[in-house]
This record gives structure tokens, C-alpha cells and sequence, in this order.
């Protein structure tokens, strides 16, 4: 499961690319009092995403339906994004960034070798294609497969726009003091992509990147304005 915090009663349900990298450093040190470091066990790397691993809701729910935490008296606290800039820095982060769709990945899940390395309008166009791959999946899946599709589980949905208000959470309710830190910034974020120019040439384009994350519009809509 993503993060349960007993002491603080306090769980935190991470979705990936939605500054998931940077709670999940938070949580290690609402846990353990001091900051995460990578660490090596038994010759193999130990990343934070391994210590709190993002899951499919249904699976989430289960374990915590059967651990031995009452959750009901926990407060439970997700954050999400804005569904087509998320969908954009997952491209430029694990396709431009960490070569995630090269020729040697391609090849080797036996997909059309054209395909490697491919724009982001390629990446659109043939999105149901690169999902077959593990990562590209799991990065790109849409949020409510995360968090489910009943806002109301959470106490608290923040959104990336207000990201600084879990620090003033901390504080109020907890009386910690943590600046959440900017982590996973490699390919350049979702500014480095111009939706409007998408949007107003290649609009067939930006019609598949809002079918493709509808769902997720319509169930987290209300909260993503920056004053929710």
C-alpha cells in the first residue's frame, strides 16, 4: 500500500506523476524522522516507490480493509493533477527523460521498431500501443484507477496547484514543519509540451488526449481549481 503512517493516523494514497515521488520522500519522513536516502539491499536498489508502492485502488482497498489498522479513524489524503498536463509529464518524463520507448525497449516487447522514440503527437496517436508497455502504463493509467472514482473516501484531495497547502496541513494538524520538496523533474514537465499550438492544429490530436482522460474530468473536475 502507498503510506500508512500509525502514529499520525494518517494515510496517503499516491497516484503516479502527480508529485508522487516527492509525498512519498515526505511520508519516509513523517515515518522515520530523518530524509530518505537510496539504499542498496542485497546488491539491488531500494527506491522509495519500492518502500511505498502505487497500486490499483481495488487492490489498495483490499489490504486495507484486511490489515489491522481501524482506517476509519485515519485521516486519508490523495493529491491530484490537472488529467492532461499529468498524461504530458509522464510523456516527457519516462519517454523523453527515461528512454522508456527506445529502440532496445520497442524491440524487445516485440512491437514495431518504427514506433521507438516516437513526438508526443506519435505518443497520442498510438498511445494504446505503448501502453502494453508495464511503465508506460502504470505512468500513464488514468487517476481514478489510483484513488477510485469516490472522491468522498478521501478527507482531503489536494491538487498540484495548492501542493503547499499538505505543508500547512502538516503543521495544523500535526504541528510538523516539512517543505515538500520538487522531485522527478527530468524531461522538462508539462510546460515543455505546447498544448494551445496541439489544441489549435492538430486538434484531432488534443480530441484523443481529452478521450483519453474524460473520465478522470468528470470525476475530480471540482477539484482542481486552485481554490478548492
Amino acid at each position: 500500500m502507498t503510506a500508512i503512517i500509525p502514529e499520525l493516523k494518517l494515510i496517503y494514497v499516491s497516484i503516479p506523476k502527480c508529485a508522487c515521488t516527492s509525498l512519498k520522500n515526505c511520508m519516509f519522513f513523517l515515518e522515520n524522522k530523518y530524509e530518505y536516502k537510496p539504499i542498496k539491499n542485497n546488491g539491488k536498489n531500494l527506491d522509495i516507490h519500492k518502500l511505498y508502492p502505487s497500486m490499483e485502488f481495488n487492490i489498495l482497498k483490499k489490504k486495507l480493509e484486511n490489515s489491522s489498522y481501524d482506517i476509519s479513524k485515519f485521516t486519508k489524503i490523495c493529491l491530484i493533477r490537472d488529467p492532461i498536463k499529468r498524461f504530458v509529464s509522464a510523456y516527457t518524463n519516462r519517454v523523453n527523460h527515461h528512454k522508456e520507448l527506445s529502440q532496445k525497449v520497442i524491440e524487445g516487447n516485440n512491437l514495431d521498431p518504427s514506433l521507438a522514440n516516437p513526438t508526443f503527437i506519435k505518443f497520442v496517436k498510438h498511445y494504446f500501443i505503448y501502453k502494453e508497455i508495464r511503465s508506460i502504463q502504470h505512468h500513464t493509467d488514468s487517476m481514478y484507477k489510483f484513488i477510485g472514482d469516490n472522491p468522498s473516501f478521501f478527507d482531503k484531495v489536494f491538487n498540484l496547484n495548492n501542493i503547499n497547502q499538505i505543508s500547512d496541513f502538516l503543521k495544523n494538524q500535526y504541528g510538523i514543519e516539512y517543505k515538500i520538496p520538487r522531485l522527478q523533474t527530468g524531461g522538462g514537465g508539462s510546460e515543455s509540451i505546447d498544448l494551445e499550438e496541439i489544441k489549435e492544429n492538430r486538434p484531432n490530436i488534443y480530441k484523443r488526449l481529452q478521450n483519453i482522460t474524460s473520465k478522470d474530468y468528470e470525476i475530480f473536475s471540482k477539484y482542481l481549481t486552485d481554490n478548492y
